[in-house]
């Protein structure tokens, strides 16, 4: 990894200056060629005269302002502080319906779902990935054929529907959890107090641990052992060699359901509606609807919401689901696209000075 990172730096001092900056500081000759590097050279011309253009009509007040005016200024523009809610709103709501921390923890997610063995957790980690990559791509070929707009509604549409139907197969799972029959004669331990694998497990000082057949037999809810988390303290699960010898599994966080495949395919179809529209349209419309002046600043607080969004929402998404379990996390995730998607519609009806424009 740190040799990926320091390849990075010789080919940022490759990079070209910004066109729109050398064209402010007055150096047409070096933007033109910056834009030839980038662009079809039959519109470099038109575009030079069109930044040109924008920069002589913009108020002298501008031209010589600093960072701290040109904040101040845009919180004085109607149309601007309009700009920045869509723009903060889209990647606030964009964060907290579980863009990028459904990635982050896709693995736990898929070893919640019943995944015990991490070989198979970690092969379909990557396809999952994989996957997200895939229609990562196909939303670039999609975003000017389709409109931003059109994109954006059936991406969130989608993600509704996905993370329901991913809070509704864990509340299944948690439903249909395996119970517990025995109590492998541990009877003055907490974990004996335990009816259902899905306790057991939530208790971190407990596991479950079953006679390894097609179907779950001989459950019992036991202590973890103060050496590793692997085997049990005590009972039938306390060794290696007796996991062997008597096909037993532990299980210390998942519990096995017999329809874990359905949450990898509902967990897969939530990346297909992600990855191609609420993945990177925030970025997109943000670079798109602040007038020349404003939109660095305007690109560099839409940044900030995102990263301090993310933060949030990584940080404190495996506390929420200790407090309301895996189901109750997607659940959340789905309103939030619901209310993402509604808020778009409204805008896109409202506010057709932007999304009509760029959408």
């Amino acid at each position: 990894m740190s040799n990926l990172s320091s390849s990075i730096w010789p080919q940022l001092l490759r990079l070209s200056k910004s066109p729109r900056w050398l064209i402010k500081k007055s150096r047409k000759k070096e933007a033109k060629q910056s834009l030839i590097r980038i662009r079809n050279s039959e519109t470099v011309e038109e575009e030079i005269w069109e930044i040109e253009n924008i920069f002589k009509h913009a108020p002298s007040p501008i031209k010589n302002s600093g960072a701290g005016n040109l904040l101040l200024m845009m919180f004085k523009s109607r149309s601007v502080r309009r700009a920045l809610m869509v723009g903060c709103g889209i990647q606030l709501f964009a964060e907290f319906s579980g863009v990028n921390t459904i990635i982050y923890y896709s693995g736990i997610i898929i070893q919640m779902s019943g995944v015990g063995d991490m070989t198979t957790v970690i092969w379909n980690t990557v396809i999952i990935n994989f996957i997200n990559l895939t229609f990562a791509i196909v939303g670039v070929w999609l975003v000017d054929r389709v409109g931003r707009r059109t994109l954006a509604i059936v991406g969130l549409l989608g993600l509704s529907v996905s993370s329901c139907c991913l809070g509704t197969i864990f509340l299944m799972a948690t439903k249909y959890s395996p119970w517990i029959n025995t109590t492998d004669g541990l009877l003055n331990s907490t974990c004996s107090l335990y009816s259902y694998c899905d306790d057991c497990i939530r208790d971190p000082l407990c596991g479950f641990c079953y006679e390894n057949k097609p179907n779950v037999n001989n459950g019992a809810c036991l202590p973890v052992s103060d050496v590793s988390y692997l085997i049990s303290k005590a009972g039938a699960c306390n060794s290696t060699l007796t996991l062997s010898k008597y096909s037993m599994k532990w299980a210390y966080d998942y519990c096995p359901v017999p329809f874990t495949w359905v949450a990898i395919v509902g967990l897969a179809f939530f990346l297909m509606f992600c990855a191609p529209a609420i993945g990177p349209l925030p970025w997109t419309i943000n670079a798109e609807i602040y007038p020349l002046w404003a939109r660095s600043i305007g690109n560099g607080i839409g940044s900030m919401t995102c990263l301090v969004s993310n933060l949030i929402v990584s940080v404190t998404f495996l506390s929420v689901i200790e407090a309301i379990h895996n189901y109750g996390v997607f659940y959340v995730m789905a309103s939030v696209a619901v209310s993402h998607l509604i808020v778009s519609i409204y805008l896109s009806i409202y506010l057709s000075i932007y999304l009509n424009k760029f959408y």
